[in-house]
């Protein structure tokens, strides 16, 4: 497994979603990882309701597992992040 620093954040746009095990997984595309995931659930996803398709987020923790990149903290993307 490879990770990425904790304080790196990744600016993702959304692009579907799945249910795996019980679990809502989003699926979200970088320019640098590809395709990361990530849980809709409380421990990961921070925000007001689920991310909708085609929202832009900022993802963090990620880590690398043989099926792809994973992100074990999600949110909105805001003004702020703008610069």
């Amino acid at each position: 497994m490879t990770t990425c620093p904790d304080d790196a954040e990744v600016r993702a746009e959304v692009t579907g979603f799945q249910t795996v095990n019980g679990n809502s997984i989003a699926f979200a595309s970088t320019k640098k990882h590809g395709t990361v995931t990530f849980k809709i659930s409380d421990d990961v996803w921070s925000g007001d309701g689920p991310p909708q398709k085609g929202e832009i987020v900022m993802l963090s923790k990620l880590s690398r597992f043989r099926k792809g990149w994973r992100a074990s903290t999600a949110r909105r993307f805001v003004l702020a992040d703008e610069s």
